[in-house]
């Protein structure tokens, strides 16, 4: 049941990062455990709507290729919007994300554009600056579409 009062928009939880794993060799990626707190879980509220994440995926904060953190850390630190990247990260997974309704939660399929407009929300609520969050966003509408069709062709399978 969702009994969180919520004023403003922004981003209210706990959630703990764990077990951090290098996948992909020279060119791959360190996945965290995101485990989010079950009594007061990490969500975020924009336009007044309260968003929740799983209580548990696997995140790589943010798939922002090593030399662009590297040269450009101002614009690409995956390290400053933790929080949006566990969300979006967590929507690329599953396709969609919870809503709070009425005594509950119900899950709402999303688009990829829509995702990724729900990042750029999230960049803006963390702190970005307009242009490194359209930055972010063009990024991954430019790179996002691998990770989004490998999730449909996964889905697929099943």
């Amino acid at each position: 049941m969702n009994d969180k009062i919520v004023n403003a928009d922004g981003f209210s939880g706990e959630y703990d990062l764990q077990n951090p794993q290098w996948q992909g060799g020279w060119f791959g990626k360190t996945i965290w455990d995101v485990q989010s707190n079950i009594k007061d879980p990490f969500t975020v509220c924009i336009d007044g709507i309260i968003y929740r994440i799983d209580y548990h995926i696997k995140s790589d904060l943010g798939s922002v290729p090593r030399i662009l953190q590297e040269f450009c850390p101002m614009w690409f630190d995956r390290a400053r919007y933790p929080k949006s990247f566990i969300a979006h990260d967590n929507i690329y997974k599953t396709g969609g994300i919870w809503v709070a309704i009425w005594g509950g939660w119900e899950f709402q399929t999303l688009t990829r554009k829509e995702a990724d407009e729900f990042l750029f929300r999230c960049l803006l609520l963390e702190g970005a600056s307009k242009a490194n969050a359209r930055t972010i966003y063009f990024g991954v509408r430019a790179g996002g579409w691998a990770s989004w069709d490998a999730k449909k062709q996964k889905k697929e399978r099943k």
